[in-house]
C-alpha cells in the first residue's frame, strides 16, 4: 500500500514507521522475466493443472518458463514443452525459472 492508503502492485513496500522494507512478489516476477525473457520474444498460450506459470519463446528459439508455487508446501507439477516432459518440484512460496534450449 502506498503511503497515501492507495493499494497498488509496488515492488517494493516501505514501513516508514520503523524503517524496513519488503520486496513483493511483482519484484520477483519482473526480476525473473527481465533477465531471461529477452527482446523479441513472444508469449506462448499455456494450459493443464498447473496455471501459475508464464511460458516465452525467445528469438534464439530457447524457451523461457517462469513458475510460481504461491503455497505453503512443496509442489512438483509436470510441465510438458513441446515433446518434452519436466517433473520440477518447486519450494514454498518462490519463483522458479527454466530456459529449455530450442
Amino acid at each position: 500500500m502506498s503511503r497515501w492508503g492507495w493499494q497498488q502492485n509496488s515492488l517494493v513496500t516501505v514501513n516508514p514507521a520503523d524503517k524496513t522494507y519488503k520486496l513483493t512478489y511483482e519484484y520477483f516476477l519482473l526480476k525473473h522475466a527481465s533477465h531471461y525473457v529477452l527482446p523479441g520474444a513472444r508469449l506462448l498460450p499455456v494450459a493443464g493443472a498447473f496455471t501459475d506459470l508464464l511460458a516465452f519463446r525467445n528469438a534464439d528459439g530457447a524457451y523461457v518458463l517462469i513458475l510460481h508455487n504461491g503455497k505453503e508446501t512443496e509442489v512438483t507439477p509436470v510441465i510438458r514443452v513441446g515433446k518434452r516432459q519436466l517433473s520440477l518440484t518447486l519450494k514454498p512460496k518462490s519463483y522458479n525459472t527454466i530456459v529449455l534450449p530450442g
